[in-house]
């Protein structure tokens, strides 16, 4: 979609006529227009999805008790095959309904977990939460390379998170989960990250690929800045921390170790296509970082927490240099977000206690304003050089 200021620039230098301006302005009205009404469609077929799905769980909820164990049983994995076989139908069989297709098969995966959660009521099966979770992401993942659904892939990626916090929450306990939970979410997130790189080895998974990788740096972002406190990742201010047990080195280590194979993997099959050739070194010293905080967090008193922002600084300078070289504005937009976040968060450390609270919020408006003047300068020039490459 091509933007008006561009098409006025391309008209300034030359480049087309104003007969092709005008046609290219009534092209880019009309996607636009497209666009839209398409964003309508697909959002109310999800809302419709969920009413629904909802509707028929609040039926079947109402009449739990009344209903046979084995009616139950077809209800449940009737309702989500159905759901599933009327998405394919319209998705992509006759392909008359896309995005209602599309909600539809989304809603066929939250029935598979309902489904899960329901079915281990009825027969009393003593099954922790967490392993609810996992059954739900492997129901899932066929969907996901068999029709390459990239809704389902983000969902897949919110269960895996949420799979990983359970583990954590429930068996990690020999540090305050304060410092602990940060750590494992940033370490999974490696993971996450690197096996979404480890699918570019196929071109038909490439989508899938971008997903897995967008979740991966969102929560990696996420967790670092958190990390980049001093009450979560200076070791001085622990009382204690216990011994390690079964569960946390099982945890832990098989993260670091799926997320060193796919490194390892990416680094042998893509690293080669890629501009920006120290990704995985970046992310091998990541792993290493955090093993030792979360194993040996005694090491030094703000050593980590300076090596933490250091880190946060890094991935944001990475971020906006991926964003220029690959022309992405999406990245550009995402870097922004991250650095005023950290600088309006270090603005508050150093200067909460120092300053009057009038001029503490005066200084921060300012800076703020003037801030949010240059970045969208800096974009409106990044997104015209974009366009004219």
């Amino acid at each position: 979609m091509v933007e008006e200021e561009e098409v006025q620039r391309w008209l300034e230098k030359d480049i087309i006529t104003s007969e092709q301006a005008d046609r290219i302005l009534e092209s880019s009205s009309k996607y636009r227009k497209e666009k839209t009404s398409g964003n309508i469609v697909t959002a109310l077929s999800v809302i419709g999805s969920i009413l629904l799905g909802i509707g028929a769980i609040l039926f079947v909820a109402a009449n739990w008790q009344g209903i046979p164990d084995f009616l139950k049983l077809i209800l449940l994995v009737g309702s989500t095959f159905g759901v599933y076989y009327l998405g394919y139908l319209f998705r992509y069989d006759k392909k008359n309904f896309p995005r209602v297709g599309s909600a539809l098969v989304f809603l066929g995966a939250l029935f598979f977990g309902a489904s899960v959660a329901l079915i281990t009521q009825i027969y009393n099966l003593p099954i922790a939460p967490r392993f609810i979770v996992i059954i739900w992401i492997l129901g899932t993942l066929p969907v996901v390379y068999l029709l390459k659904t990239k809704a389902i892939a983000g969902l897949s990626s919110v269960l895996y998170f949420l799979c990983v916090s359970l583990f954590t929450i429930e068996h990690i306990t020999y540090r305050p989960e304060i410092s602990i939970f940060p750590s494992v979410i940033l370490l999974s997130s490696i993971l996450l990250f690197k096996f979404g790189g480890v699918h570019h080895i196929f071109e038909k998974y490439s989508d899938i690929a971008k997903v897995y990788r967008s979740a991966g740096i969102k929560v990696m972002m996420a967790s670092l800045f958190v990390l980049t406190f001093g009450f979560i990742s200076t070791p001085t201010r622990y009382t204690s921390v216990g011994e390690t047990n079964y569960y946390d080195l099982v945890i832990i280590l098989g993260l670091a170790g799926f997320g060193l194979l796919f490194i390892f993997l990416d680094k042998f099959f893509e690293e080669s296509k890629r501009r920006f050739k120290f990704e995985n070194s970046f992310m091998l010293g990541m792993l290493v970082i955090i093993l030792f905080f979360i194993f040996f967090p005694f090491m030094g008193d703000v050593g980590f927490l300076i090596i933490f922002n250091l880190a946060m600084i890094f991935v944001i300078a990475l971020i906006f240099y991926m964003g220029y070289t690959e022309e992405d504005m999406a990245l550009v937009h995402s870097g922004g977000f991250w650095l005023a976040i950290y600088l309006l968060a270090r603005y508050f450390d150093f200067f909460w206690e120092l300053l009057p609270r009038s001029l503490f919020f005066l200084f921060g408006g300012l800076i703020v304003v003037l801030g949010g003047v240059y970045l969208e300068r800096k974009r409106k020039s990044l997104k015209s050089d974009f366009g004219g490459n």
